[in-house]
C-alpha cells in the first residue's frame, strides 16, 4: 500500500452505525473527496457508486439542463476510454452500470462481481473526473435528450408534476426540468460544458461509496490513483445551497390533455430539508397515509370507492423537502372537492394523533418502515444510494442516527408536523382533466 492510502486509513473517521447491513465508514482523503465504504466480505458482489452535488439545484443559467445532459456525455469518452468503450468494458466483467441525475445530485454507478470493485472505480473516476467531451459526440447527443424532453411533454403526469414544481418553488432552481429545455439543450458547446464540470465536478464535490464485499486496499489504491489527479493546489470549495422563498398563498392551476382518462389532482406543500426535525414525523406520517393496504388513504378513500387512489408522501431535498397529496377521481366531482375530503381526513388524523387513538397506526408504520429497509439493505446497490444520498445531504450524524430519529418520533410530534406542514393556507396544486 503506498503512503498516500496508509494516510487515508489514518485520518479515517469509523461512525460505528449498526444498521441492519452493518456500520459503514467515512474517509476524508487528502484531495478533499469523501470515501465511504460499507464492507460485509461475506458478499460476493459490490456496488460503486460515485455521487456530485450537482443536478438541477446548483445550475446557473444558461446551465439549464446541463447536469442531465452532462450524465450522457460522460458515457462517452474519457481519459484512455475511446467513445462505446466503457459499456464494453463493464459487459465484458458482468458488471452492471447506469447513471441518474436529480434535483440534487447526479451519480453513476457500476454493480459486479467483487474482485472488479477496484477496475469499477478506476472506470467511473475517469468518466466522471476526465471525461474527453468530443465536439461530435456532444453534437450526437443533443437530439436523444431532445427526444426525451420531448416524450416528457407529451406525458401527462410529467406535465402535471412539472406544472406543481413551477408553481410551489416559483422564481428556485427546484422549479426546473431536470431535462431542461430544447433551446438550452441545442445551445450547450464544449466550452460551456468545461466550464461546468470544473465548477461542480471534483474531488471535494464527489464522494465514492463502495458496498459490499471488496478488498479494502486495493479499494482504496484504485481511489487513491483516480482522485489524486483530479486534485488541485487551491482546494475547489463544494457549491452552496440556495433556500427557497417562503410561500404564502395557495396557487391552483389545470391542465387538459387527450390521454387522461381520469382526473387526478397533485398538491405540494413546502416540508423540511432532508434530515431536518420534522422531516422524521413527515417520513412517518407518509407510511399512516399510504404505507400499504391498511393505510388511511387506502382504507378510507380507495377501499370504499370514494377515489380511484389516494396518496400522501413526504419527499426530502437539500435546499427544501416537499410533501405531496395526490388523487384520482371520478369526472363529476372537482379539484376543490376533492381537495376538500383529503384536508378534512387529515384534520381528523391530526385530532386522533392529539387523542392517542392513532397510537396503533404510529406504531404499525415504524414497522413497515423497519421491514422495508431491511429487505432494501439485501441489495449492495441501496447500501450505496442511501450513503450517497447522506453524502449530498451533508448530514452523517443524521443519517447515522436516522433509525433511533424514527423510533423517537411520537403521535404529538406527527400531529405538529402535520399542521405546520400540511394543515395550512399556502400550498400549489394542479388539476389533470
Amino acid at each position: 500500500m503506498n503512503v498516500i492510502c496508509k494516510a487515508l486509513l489514518a485520518v479515517a473517521i469509523c461512525l460505528g452505525v449498526v444498521f441492519s447491513a452493518g456500520a459503514f465508514e467515512v474517509i476524508h482523503h487528502p484531495s478533499g473527496a469523501t470515501v465511504v465504504l460499507k464492507h460485509e466480505p461475506e458478499r460476493p458482489v459490490a456496488s460503486v457508486h460515485l455521487w456530485l452535488r450537482a443536478g438541477s439545484l446548483y445550475e446557473q443559467g444558461v446551465e439549464h439542463g446541463m447536469s442531465h445532459f452532462l450524465e450522457h456525455v460522460l458515457f462517452k469518452g474519457a481519459r484512455d476510454l475511446a467513445p462505446g468503450e466503457v459499456e464494453l468494458l463493464v459487459e465484458g466483467f458482468g458488471g452492471r452500470m447506469n447513471a441518474a441525475t436529480g434535483k440534487d445530485f447526479v451519480f453513476y454507478h457500476i454493480t459486479a462481481a467483487d474482485r472488479f470493485a477496484p477496475r469499477s472505480v478506476e472506470i467511473l473516476g475517469n468518466m466522471v473526473l476526465f471525461p474527453a467531451l468530443i465536439p461530435a459526440e456532444i453534437e450526437k447527443e443533443k437530439p436523444v435528450v431532445v427526444e426525451e424532453i420531448l416524450q416528457s411533454l407529451d406525458n401527462p403526469y410529467a406535465r402535471q408534476f412539472e406544472a406543481l414544481s413551477a408553481q410551489l418553488f416559483r422564481g428556485h432552481p427546484y422549479s426546473r426540468n431536470i431535462l431542461g429545455t430544447i433551446d438550452s439543450v441545442n445551445s450547450f458547446d464544449r466550452a460551456q460544458l468545461q466550464a461546468f464540470h470544473r465548477r461542480l465536478y471534483h474531488p471535494a464535490n464527489l464522494a465514492i461509496v463502495v458496498a459490499g464485499g471488496f478488498e479494502r486496499d486495493a479499494v482504496l489504491a484504485a481511489i487513491d490513483a483516480v482522485v489524486q489527479d483530479a486534485a488541485v493546489p487551491v482546494v475547489r470549495e463544494r457549491p452552496s445551497v440556495q433556500r427557497p422563498a417562503l410561500l404564502v398563498r395557495p396557487h391552483f392551476s389545470s391542465i387538459e390533455h387527450p390521454g387522461v382518462q381520469v382526473p387526478s389532482l397533485a398538491i405540494g406543500y413546502r416540508a423540511p430539508a432532508a434530515y431536518e426535525l420534522d422531516s422524521y414525523a413527515l417520513a412517518v406520517l407518509s407510511e399512516i397515509l399510504s404505507g400499504g393496504v391498511n393505510a388511511v388513504f387506502t382504507t378510507d378513500f380507495v377501499d370504499t370507492g370514494r377515489l380511484h387512489s389516494a396518496i400522501g408522501r413526504y419527499g426530502p431535498g437539500a435546499a427544501a423537502g416537499t410533501f405531496f397529496l395526490s388523487a384520482a377521481y371520478d369526472e363529476a366531482l372537482s379539484a376543490h372537492e376533492v381537495h376538500a375530503m383529503l384536508i378534512d381526513r387529515l384534520e381528523v388524523l391530526y385530532a386522533q394523533l392529539l387523542t392517542g387513538e392513532a397510537d396503533r397506526l404510529v406504531s404499525s408504520a415504524k414497522d413497515r418502515m423497519r421491514s422495508r429497509e431491511i429487505f432494501r439493505q439485501q441489495r449492495v446497490s441501496s447500501m450505496a444510494s442511501e450513503l450517497g444520498r447522506a453524502f449530498v445531504y451533508g448530514q452523517w450524524d443524521e443519517y447515522a442516527n436516522y433509525w433511533e430519529a424514527i423510533d423517537g418520533v411520537s403521535a404529538q410530534h406527527i400531529a405538529r408536523a402535520l399542521k405546520v406542514t400540511v394543515l395550512r393556507p399556502a400550498f400549489a396544486a394542479v388539476e389533470l382533466r
